[in-house]
């Protein structure tokens, strides 16, 4: 090997290496943006909103069947009050993983997690 060879493959190690560092800084970046939570929530079988369950909020639902009451708070959702009469939807788990879902029959309330913003993976496409 010659002195050019060895120095072309270092300028060309360094490189590649440079690229890479510059491929997972980039996608690191965009994973941070991208890892809010969303949970759509369907009321009598139409979209009624989409939220993120990084953002605290209180959410009221009102039809003719009754009200519902949500909360979201510290990356979860939950229903913690509603007119049904069987409370099964309040006496629900808090949901905060891609799949969960909280369930209204009387009032046709469903709360669905989705995952992320940007669509990425779930626990079990992992």
């Amino acid at each position: 090997m010659k002195k050019t060879d060895i120095i072309l493959i270092v300028v060309l190690a360094v490189v590649a290496l440079g690229a890479l560092g510059i491929m997972k800084l980039v996608q690191g970046r965009a994973a941070q943006v991208s890892d809010a939570i969303l949970a759509e929530i369907v009321v009598e079988g139409e979209l009624y909103k989409t939220v993120d369950l990084s953002v605290p909020q209180v959410i009221e639902i009102r039809t003719e069947k009754g009200y519902n009451f949500l909360k979201i708070e510290n990356g979860q959702i939950l229903m913690f009050e509603a007119d049904c009469r069987d409370q099964i939807c309040v006496n629900t788990a808090p949901a905060d993983q891609p799949g969960d879902t909280i369930v209204c029959l009387p009032h046709e309330v469903v709360v669905q997690i989705k995952g992320t913003a940007e669509g990425g993976l779930d626990a079990i496409a992992q």
